[in-house]
């Protein structure tokens, strides 16, 4: 390789080098506004994604993931899954095969959301099928409990006992606390679900011997559980200890996912006991949160639709303007060839008048000599 050249790659390689950083300062930037719940995340995140497309990498999957996730955590599911499937779009391009697969899945957990477990099954589906190829076993129990989470939602409590015991050996062999609680809470909803108030009851206590030790959102479903099981158990009074301990752990971590399915058991059992004023102030607090979450999800629906509008409505424009400069061109290339054309009519009306012209002399010119 001659010096020049050598010279050409040095240069080459800084560039690519500074680029490199300002995409991993990019990166950092707004992945920290997110864990910090920070509103400029979503800002960081553009910024991040407009760096990202100018290099066709991995830069680029984690920056439509993390809009993916943001949109998705505002409520605003259509754009969440444009951004997912973006993701998924240019991690397969690469035949990045783990990401692919946590591109699939969070594609499948959006249409979860929405409520299109078929949709949602085939994504889960199809990247189990994929880690099945590689050896990550904590991403593998992911994709059975998530698949077991939908056929719990369909009813099929055979597939959905089938999953959660698929996540539960794998979580147990990797020692994982959350991952063993999920999988058993899980399996103890399916037992309560049919029935076997037994086999409910020995699989939740496994969950609440280690409650200390598990993360608050763990806690609340452990404790929503047991509270289910003891109103199965018509054991009212100690039903209704463990569903305030529920509000209270959700409410002291502010994670109030859980607070309407809550407040819906607490009101069955505040009913068998016939405690009206305790009653009345549940169903006060569940209307409440009902219609906060009716119109979170309307106000969301609404910003993902402005958003998709606004979008279209650039893309309309930047269509109109490209067909307006292509009209532009080719009206100019036919004016143009018009011109062109005109030029030749006339130098071919200038030689022919000038043939004919000189024609007609010199037959005059003949007729006259003789």
């Amino acid at each position: 390789m001659s010096r020049g050249l050598l010279v050409i790659s040095f240069i080459a390689l800084s560039v690519l080098s500074s680029a490199q950083k300002n995409l991993d300062k990019l990166e950092d930037q707004a992945y920290s506004a997110y864990s910090k719940n920070d509103s400029t995340a979503l800002l960081y995140a553009n910024e991040f994604l407009e760096e990202a497309r100018k290099q066709d990498t991995k830069y680029k999957i984690n920056a439509h993931t993390l809009l993916g996730i943001l949109y998705k955590d505002k409520g605003m599911y259509v754009t969440a899954l444009e951004h997912y499937l973006l993701a998924y779009e240019t991690a397969r391009n690469l035949k990045d095969m783990p990401r692919t697969s946590v591109c699939l899945n969070n594609v499948g957990s959006v249409y979860q959301l929405q409520g299109n477990y078929e949709r949602a099954k085939s994504y889960f589906k199809e990247s189990l099928n994929i880690e099945d190829s590689l050896n990550v076993p904590e991403q593998k129990s992911i994709r059975y409990y998530n698949l077991a989470e939908i056929y719990k939602e369909q009813d099929s409590t055979d597939l959905a006992l089938s999953n959660y015991n698929n996540s539960l050996q794998i979580e147990e062999s990797l020692q994982n606390g959350d991952g063993i609680a999920y999988a058993l809470i899980g399996i103890a909803e399916i037992y309560l679900k049919l029935g076997r108030i037994t086999d409910a009851e020995i699989t939740i206590e496994k969950v609440t011997a280690q409650l200390s030790n598990l993360s608050a959102d763990v806690r609340i479903l452990a404790l929503l559980n047991k509270g289910k099981l003891l109103t199965k158990k018509s054991d009212y009074n100690a039903a209704l200890q463990y569903f305030n301990q529920a509000l209270s752990v959700a409410d002291k971590y502010e994670i109030y996912i859980h607070h309407q399915t809550i407040l819906d058991q607490k009101i069955r059992a505040l009913k068998y006991l016939k405690n009206y004023p305790e009653l009345v102030a549940t169903y006060d607090a569940y209307l409440a949160v009902l219609q906060k979450q009716n119109s979170a999800a309307i106000k969301n629906q609404l910003n993902d639709l402005t958003y998709q509008n606004e979008l279209n409505r650039q893309e309309l424009e930047i269509k109109l303007l490209a067909e307006e400069r292509d009209m532009a061109k080719r009206n100019a290339e036919s004016i143009s060839q018009i011109n062109r054309l005109t030029r030749n009519i006339i130098i071919f009306l200038v030689l022919t008048f000038g043939i004919v012209g000189f024609s007609i002399f010199y037959l005059y010119k003949q007729l006259f000599r003789k």
